[in-house]
């Protein structure tokens, strides 16, 4: 008979794969800072250290771009767009981080660090 404990590692990963936000909502709940970050050179291990949860912002099928289009379109891929509309308008299963980082990996972050830099100076959305 198999112990409750790979039953509960099991029913674990299964909620955090349906689920993107689930751990970073718990963590955030309990006092821990959460922080997004974009870009595959990024130092989780840095902020890890730091006593924070490092979580990977990215795009999902299905979600509205339209008003992340206004700003980008054209100009990265469309996970960039994707990822910009997160940010702004998350959904409910969206981690909301109380930190963003973004490194300069590619062009499209660079361009989405850019963008969300001159909407907050702004003070748009």
């Amino acid at each position: 008979m198999e112990s409750p404990g790979p039953r509960r590692a099991a029913a674990d990963l299964r909620a955090a794969h349906d689920d993107r936000g689930l751990h970073a909502r718990r963590c955030a709940a309990q006092g821990r800072p959460v922080v997004g970050y974009i870009g595959c050179d990024t130092p989780v291990e840095l902020i890890t250290a730091a006593g924070a949860l490092p979580v990977r912002l990215a795009g999902r099928a299905g979600r509205d771009t339209t008003s992340a289009r206004t700003y980008l379109d054209g100009s990265v891929d469309p996970q960039a767009v994707n990822i910009r509309a997160a940010i702004l308008t998350p959904q409910d299963d969206d981690p909301v981080p109380d930190l963003i980082v973004i490194t300069h990996d590619c062009d499209a972050s660079l361009q989405l660090f850019y963008t969300l830099r001159e909407l907050r100076r702004i003070g748009a959305e």
